[in-house]
């Protein structure tokens, strides 16, 4: 406007101002987790890159991630790791092999090279030097988000999209463009594995459709999700277990950041992420969705094993 009127002083104008669009162009992979139920695997390297054959490719279950997030649409995308996983991280999406590596290859495995390098583009590597739970290694992205809106991806669940059309990623991003809300995926999970994962209570299922969260918590006892958080029109025996992708605003960041000084870590002495959504949840609508989708929590090396099998069948 400053310009227009020194320049062009017989021309009207008035100011206009550029908000942040509602489509989310960043994600956050999180891969600081050490997978002790691995070892002594994970002592030689991260629980995010145990392998998996698919297509008669060997890859990382990261890459995984990142070739379904590329696919959705992602721009850009912050690997949160621990400092011993950065040269692994620069090996797979930066670093070319050697010479004489790189002619071991066959002419198939030197196009996929090329593919790394161009998913390399859009990878950035954000350290989370110290391991205080899934809150924190949030908080450690806030500047790669630079206040957008971003998806959240946890690398232990690898996900499997059922839906013909999109993959589990995309799913979500339709949904939480739609809605402009906080959105958590969701799958329905038996009362018996209640106690893995952390749990939402919405207002009413509605399939295929945002729900309002009206209660959530981490990993609660069959007992419990009985009681508070039981989703009407569900089964008595079926809940809604958190699936291992969020999109988020980055309001987000500002709680983690005050949970974080106020110390507010759970029994198990960690920050987690639920209740910062809890405390959002207050003021805000935060909503769930039904992925269509299988999750295979890598973390249980009896799920880790049937991953790798229906994978390398295909």
């Amino acid at each position: 406007k400053d310009v227009i009127s020194r320049d062009f002083p017989d021309m009207s104008c008035l100011p206009l101002t550029l908000e942040p669009t509602g489509k989310i162009r960043k994600a956050v992979v999180l891969a600081a987790g050490f997978g002790t139920q691995h070892y002594p695997a994970t002592a030689a390297m991260s629980m995010a890159f145990l392998p998996l054959v698919v297509g008669g490719v060997t890859k990382p279950a990261l890459l995984l991630h990142i070739e379904k997030l590329d696919e959705a649409g992602v721009e850009e995308i912050a690997i949160v790791c621990q400092p011993g996983d950065v040269p692994t991280i620069r090996n797979l999406f930066h670093n070319k092999l050697s010479a004489q590596n790189f002619s071991k290859l066959s002419s198939g495995q030197k196009e996929y090279a090329k593919r790394l390098r161009s998913l390399g583009l859009k990878v950035k590597i954000v350290v989370q030097e110290k391991q205080e739970g899934m809150g924190h290694a949030v908080l450690t992205a806030s500047s790669f988000c630079n206040d957008e809106p971003f998806l959240l991806v946890i690398a232990h669940h690898l996900m499997d999209s059922e839906c013909k059309t999109f993959n589990c990623f995309s799913q979500l991003l339709k949904t939480f463009e739609a809605s402009g809300n906080d959105t958590v995926a969701v799958r329905q999970v038996a009362i018996e594995c209640i106690s893995k994962y952390g749990v939402a209570a919405c207002a009413s299922y509605s399939p295929k459709a945002s729900m309002k969260i009206t209660k959530m918590m981490e990993k609660p006892t069959a007992a419990v999700a009985s009681s508070s958080l039981v989703t009407p029109s569900l089964p008595p025996d079926k809940f809604l277990s958190f699936f291992g992708i969020y999109a988020l605003k980055p309001h987000i960041f500002s709680v983690l950041k005050a949970k974080i000084e106020e110390n507010a870590k759970s029994p198990q002495g960690y920050f987690n992420l639920t209740e910062a959504l809890k405390e959002i949840n207050k003021h805000n609508t935060v909503n769930a969705f039904e992925i269509e989708g299988v999750r295979y929590d890598l973390t249980d090396p009896v799920k880790y094993a049937e991953a790798v099998s229906i994978f390398a069948r295909r």
